[in-house]
Order: structure tokens, then C-alpha cells, then sequence
């Protein structure tokens, strides 16, 4: 049901809610990581864990994130006062500083895209080793720095225009020019000699990695990363929702979208690398990372194949705005958590940026630094699942699902298999992925595994995590007590207060 808001107030549109909560979903992952998964782990198969993990896992936290900041009207440390306790105040500190840390590595991705974006655009991949580029880019280069500030000053400004007058306006313009690119580049690679054999790597299933443990715990991952289930920025978007207005189809909608981008993208450089390269050494690119896929082998790649220049201009297009709409959602969390203390909004959101500012240089200048809080930053962020779990299960599963998901202005009700995925699946599941992650960092580096100051140790996410842990229930009551204005009242949603409209 759609309702006529006055501007500034909210989000102006269901369309631009639509369009802000999938750029907040879309990002790297689904360009550089979900391609990679998917080949690794049994195409099909894995697409069928995922679609599983999918409505067990992500949709049910969504919904119930996306109550939780409509109901209570609050960021992240008032959203968990007042729908637990002031004495859970300490949860929403706990994830604004687990978003500050990856905001502060995604603002340095979102450096060295633009600056790919600018090689592809100036042919500077014909000729050159795509290794030593990368490291040219990546490590101790003060261009990707003056990146890092520009983009994070871009990203302020829009931000601090609003919901409706900022971010919303600008994901109108964004998101279509992201689906276009990336329609283009999965039009031309399909068409490719050779393509097809792509394809059976994509959506062939091989039904023997459904048993592998290692698919559903990939398939999980890309989930928790990719569609933030607890992450935050769903419940600090929700703030700015109306009150008489949907929330389970445009849940599923935006989880459904991040998915087709992720099929589509993944179509795109499946098709090209195996046309190109073959199926031997297409699958050695897929398993050589994230970095080593985007910024190594699809720039070689772009180089050499026919139209590869306006494909590397469109994939990099495609990227970078996948990144810097993402990074919109993460600036909004912190801001919003920051004008809890009863700051402006408009000074809330430069002070996030300052503090990502300070906290994001070393990351920018040293890839060991970026590695290491991109570790800590990506597993902590489970735990927001978790609290949200935590959260509904003490209102009560039930009683939430009636009173803010099956309402009169929701498209479809939800029946109570939902009660049971959020108090005993989800929670579940979430403890697999975490548990998962770390037994395979023990793996990996049994004797380093607990060096505190390591990248991709255990040793390392104790030491952040539980100093992270400390300081945050330490600050719980003195955070509490700053917050003001209760409009949660656990019966229906209230309407969008005066304190976050635009012009605030």
C-alpha cells in the first residue's frame, strides 16, 4: 500500500525504499565473491543452499530487523533499549562500532574500484602486469588516500542531505545504472564462444556437495555478508519507513534482488572466464580470492578479449556503484546511532565520517591492517543476528509476528514457521557460521592461530571483539541514559517523529 508522505519526512516513496534497501544490499560480495563461491561449491548445489539459507536464515532476521526499527524509531542502541532493556543498550553500541570498522576497509574498496574504474576507462590494463598494478594500488599509495577522503567526503554530503532529499534521490540514479552495466556484461559474455561451459559450471548441480559442510557454510556466509541479516542497516532504514506501509514483500523483494544481481553478475564472469581462458584455468582464477579475481584476473582479461574495454568500463561502473551505495547505508547507521547522544543530524553524520576517517587510514595505507580489521570487522557482524534473535524471542515470537508482521498494510501473512526459524534456526545457524570461521582459521595456521595482533587469527578477533565487548557494556548505562524520547510501545508502529525528518 503505498502512502503520500510530505517530503523530507521518510522515505518520499515505496520505490525508493525498494531502491535504497538493495543498494544497501548489493555490494562487493555479489561481484567478486558469490561467482566464486557458486563455482567452488557444486554451482546448483550451492545455489540451492542458498536458497534454503535464504528463507530460514536471512528473510526471517530482515523482517524482524526491520520491525524493530520502525517500532521503536531509534538507531541501534535505542532500538535495542527500549524493544529489550536499557541494560541491552550495549548490543546496538556493540554492532555501530562493528559497522564503523567496516566502513572504514569498504570506504578503501571503494578507492581502489574508482581508481579500476579510472584504469578501464584510460586502457591502462592493455599491456600491464595486473599483479604489481594491484599492489601499486592497494599498498602505501597516496592517490588511493586522497580516493579514501574524497569518496568519504561524497559520502557525508549525500547522507547528510536526508533520507528523501539524499540518499533516496541518489539511489534512484545509481541502482538502474548499476542493473544496466551489469545486464550488459552478462548480454555480451553469454554470447561468447564457449560460454556455455560456464554456465554448467554455474547451474549444474552436482548434488554430492549438498552433503559438504563447507557448501552450506559458504552459502551462509554470503548471506550474512551480502544481505546483512542483524548487520543494521535494515533496522536504521526502517526508522525512516512509514507506518502504514509493507514490510514483508519488500523484505523478500530486496532480498530476491541482491540475489538476481549476484546470478547475474555471476553469469557474466563465469561465461567470460571460461570462454576465454578455459575451464582449467578459469577455475584456478575462482579459487585464487576475491582481490585476485577482480583487480588481477578480469583486468588481464578485459585487456585481451573482444570489447573487453567497455566490458571492464561497465563492470567497474557496476562495482563502484554497488560500493558506494552500500557505503551510504553504513554512514546512515553510524549517523543515526551518533544523534542518539543528542547531536544534529547533520553533525552526527560528519562525525561518523571523521571517526571512519581516523580509523580507516591505516587500513587504506597497509594491506596487512586491512586484512586483519576486515577479518574481525566481517565475523563480529554475526552477532547482530544473534541479538536480533535474542531480542524477539524475549518479546515473544508470536506475539511480535502478529502485532508487526501479519498487519493490515503487510502484502502476504506470515505463518508460525517463522516463530521456529527465528528462536531455533536462525540462532543455529548463526553459531555454525561463527564456529565455522573459526575452526577454519585454527586450520589454516594452527600454531599462529592465537597471535593477537595476526591477520585472520582467533587471537586477533578475541583481542578486538572482547576489547570492543568491554568497553561498549562499560558505556551501556551512560549511553542509556542520553537517549531519549520512548516511542516504542509494543502494539503497533508509531509514526516517523519529527527529530528525523530532513531538515533536522
Amino acid at each position: 500500500m503505498e502512502t503520500k508522505v510530505k517530503k523530507g519526512q521518510g522515505f518520499s516513496s515505496r520505490i525508493g525504499l525498494l531502491l535504497t534497501l538493495i543498494g544497501a544490499a548489493i555490494g562487493a560480495g555479489n561481484f567478486w565473491r558469490f561467482p566464486r563461491v557458486v563455482t567452488l561449491n557444486g554451482g546448483g548445489a550451492f545455489i540451492i543452499a542458498y536458497a534454503v539459507i535464504f528463507f530460514c536464515f536471512a528473510i526471517p532476521i530482515m523482517w524482524s530487523e526491520h520491525a524493530i526499527g520502525r517500532s521503536t524509531r531509534h538507531g541501534l542502541p535505542g532500538a535495542f533499549k527500549d524493544f529489550i532493556s536499557k541494560k541491552c543498550t550495549w548490543m546496538g553500541m556493540f554492532m555501530t562500532v562493528i559497522v564503523i570498522m567496516i566502513m572504514s576497509t569498504f570506504t578503501t574498496v571503494c578507492a581502489w574500484v574508482l581508481r579500476y574504474l579510472i584504469y578501464a576507462v584510460t586502457n591502462s590494463f592493455s599491456g600491464a602486469d595486473t599483479v604489481s598494478l594491484f599492489s601499486q594500488t592497494a599498498e602505501k599509495d597516496p592517490i588511493t588516500m586522497v580516493f579514501f577522503f574524497l569518496i568519504l567526503l561524497f559520502c557525508c554530503f549525500v547522507v547528510s542531505k536526508g533520507i528523501s532529499g539524499g540518499i533516496e534521490k541518489s539511489m534512484k540514479f545509481m541502482i538502474p545504472i548499476l542493473g544496466i552495466c551489469t545486464i550488459i556484461i552478462a548480454v555480451k559474455s553469454v554470447t561468447l564462444p564457449g560460454a556455455t561451459e560456464g554456465l554448467q559450471y554455474l547451474f549444474h548441480i552436482d548434488s554430492s556437495y549438498l552433503l559438504k559442510a563447507n557448501t552450506w557454510l559458504e552459502a551462509l556466509g554470503q548471506t550474512a555478508w551480502s544481505m546483512g541479516p542483524g548487520f543494521g542497516l535494515i533496522l536504521s532504514y526502517a526508522v525512516y519507513t512509514q507506518a502504514k506501509s509493507d514490510i514483508t514483500l519488500t523484505t523478500v523483494t530486496q532480498g530476491l534482488s541482491d540475489t538476481a544481481v549476484a546470478l547475474i553478475a555471476s553469469t557474466a564472469i563465469c561465461c567470460s572466464l571460461f570462454a576465454t581462458l578455459g575451464s582449467e584455468a578459469a577455475y584456478e582464477v575462482m579459487g585464487s580470492g576475491s582481490n585476485g579475481l577482480c583487480f588481477i584476473a578480469l583486468p588481464n582479461l578485459f585487456a585481451t578479449m573482444d570489447g573487453g574495454y567497455i566490458l571492464g568500463i561497465c563492470f567497474f561502473t557496476a562495482l563502484f556503484m554497488a560500493v558506494l551505495t552500500s557505503n551510504f547505508g553504513h554512514i546512515a547507521v553510524v549517523s543515526l546511532a551518533i544523534q542518539e547522544l543528542g547531536i544534529s543530524k547533520k553533525k552526527a553524520v560528519w562525525y561518523a565520517g571523521i571517526v571512519t576517517c581516523i580509523i580507516g587510514i591505516p587500513s587504506t595505507w597497509s594491506m596487512d591492517i586491512m586484512g586483519r580489521e576486515d577479518w574481525v570487522s566481517g565475523t563480529l557482524l554475526v552477532f547482530g543476528a544473534l541479538f536480533v534473535c535474542f531480542g524477539v524471542w524475549k518479546f515473544g515470537a508470536r506475539k511480535f509476528r502478529e502485532r508487526f508482521l501479519n498487519t493490515p498494510y503487510d502484502e502476504f501473512p506470515i505463518g508460525r514457521w517463522y516463530e521456529w526459524s527465528i528462536t531455533v534456526i536462525a540462532p543455529i545457524l548463526t553459531l555454525f557460521v561463527l564456529g565455522g570461521w573459526i575452526y577454519q582459521s585454527v586450520s589454516a595456521d594452527p600454531a599462529g592461530a592465537f597471535d593477537f595482533f595476526g591477520s585472520g587469527t582467533v587471537g586477533s578477533l578475541i583481542l578486538q571483539g572482547g576489547l570492543i565487548l568491554l568497553v561498549t557494556i562499560l558505556f551501556n548505562d551512560k549511553v542509556a541514559n542520553r537517549i531519549k524520547n520512548k516511542y516504542f510501545n509494543g502494539e503497533t508502529f508509531p509514526e516517523i517523529p519529527p527529530e528525523h525528518y530532513d531538515e533536522q
